[in-house]
C-alpha cells in the first residue's frame, strides 16, 4: 500500500533527465555505457553492452535499446529476457578508464513503455 501511494504522490524522473544534469555538471563524460543483463545475479550469464554518445541520449532510444536488446537476446535463445534490466555502466569514455563513483541504475521503471 505504502509504495502504491509514493508512486501516486511522487512523481517519476527519467534516467535520461538525471544523467543530462550530470553531464552539465561533469564535462568530461563523453559517453553512455549501457548494459543489458540479467539483474537476478546475473544467471544468465548473457550481457549486451552498448555505447551511446551523450548528445543522443533520449527515453525513446532507451525504450528502443530494451526493445531490441530483448529480442536479441530471445534470438540467441535465451528464454528468460524479461529477467534483463538496462543498467549503467560506470566508465564516463570508451577510451578512457575514469569511472563515475557509486553510479548504479538497473531500474527501467520509468521507461515510457511501462
Amino acid at each position: 500500500m505504502f509504495l502504491s501511494r509514493a508512486w501516486k504522490e511522487i512523481s517519476s524522473v527519467s534516467m535520461v533527465h538525471i544523467l543530462k544534469n550530470l553531464v552539465i555538471e561533469n564535462p568530461q563524460i563523453r559517453d553512455y555505457n549501457f548494459d543489458v543483463y540479467c539483474s537476478k545475479s546475473y544467471y544468465h550469464h548473457t550481457q549486451l553492452s552498448i555505447w551511446i554518445t551523450r548528445g543522443r541520449l533520449t527515453d525513446k532510444l532507451l525504450n528502443s535499446i530494451v526493445t531490441s536488446s530483448r529480442q536479441q537476446l530471445n534470438n540467441f535463445g535465451i528464454k528468460e529476457s524479461r529477467d534483463y534490466v538496462l543498467g549503467l555502466n560506470s566508465r564516463v569514455n570508451q577510451y578512457d578508464e575514469k569511472h563515475i563513483l557509486k553510479l548504479d541504475f538497473d531500474d527501467v521503471s520509468t521507461l515510457p513503455y511501462h
